[in-house]
């Protein structure tokens, strides 16, 4: 069970980083 945990931890960061992607090419077509 402890190692399925990691497993969701890196799902849910690698989302955030792709978040992230999107929100800098959002600002950069802003400006």
């Amino acid at each position: 069970m402890e190692r399925l945990k990691p497993a969701k931890h890196r799902s849910s960061t690698g989302l955030h980083t792709t978040k992230l992607m999107l929100v800098r090419e959002r600002d950069e077509s802003m400006k």
